[in-house]
């Protein structure tokens, strides 16, 4: 009997078509953190995101929560300390976005994606080459993205959209929130760099 330790996610099956599905419709409301001075909709394909696709397709990652789409980009050293620096959160931009058309995509939150082989592993699992080799297969059978439990927030979902890499030009939040706002509620604290005049300088012992 293998180990209960064991990772469960398995590769890809040759065909998803009849995967659990879920369709985001447009007014549905979705949330993107960005950098400041960049829009928020950018479908990357540079191979750092989970569900990276390979050029010339690309992924889009929203979701379900302002502060969720923001924990998830400062990544986990953020959440490990519990501390986020303001000068990171200041260039921080969170939008509320919609799609312009609905999006049918692979529900792999489903009871039953396990039947596929997919388990919550999908979310958190560090091999990124083994979800990437998912999204492929999800993109070959049609799904226009895959919608998973948030990584770094929990209760929040995520939504990994496909499309072709770069900046479709959709519409944009005309009034984004900066990353200090405290309706994001992140449950961080917010600190400051020290200064020079706060430290101790010591010599070097000989």
């Amino acid at each position: 009997m293998a180990s209960r330790s064991e990772r469960a996610l398995v590769e890809p099956p040759d065909d998803l078509s009849a995967f659990p599905a879920r369709t985001i419709r447009r007014n549905t409301r979705l949330y993107r953190a960005h950098t400041l001075g960049r829009g928020p909709w950018w479908f990357s394909s540079d191979g750092d995101g989970r569900f990276d696709l390979p050029a010339p397709d690309g992924t889009c990652y929203v979701t379900d929560q302002p502060g969720a789409a923001l924990r998830e980009r400062l990544g986990p050293n953020v959440v490990r300390s519990g501390a986020v620096l303001r000068a990171e959160l200041e260039r921080t931009l969170v939008s509320r976005l919609a799609l312009p058309a609905p999006a049918h995509v692979a529900n792999a939150a489903h009871p039953h994606a396990y039947v596929h082989g997919c388990t919550t592993e999908i979310s958190t699992v560090e091999d990124y080459g083994l979800t990437k080799r998912w999204a492929i297969a999800f993109r070959r059978d049609g799904w226009m993205g895959v919608r998973y439990a948030a990584r770094l927030a929990t209760g929040a979902i995520s939504v990994a959209l496909f499309g072709t890499a770069g900046s479709p030009g959709w519409p944009e939040d005309l009034a984004p929130v900066l990353g200090t706002s405290a309706d994001l509620d992140l449950g961080l604290n917010v600190v400051d760099p020290p200064t020079p005049a706060s430290l101790t300088f010591v010599s070097p012992l000989s």
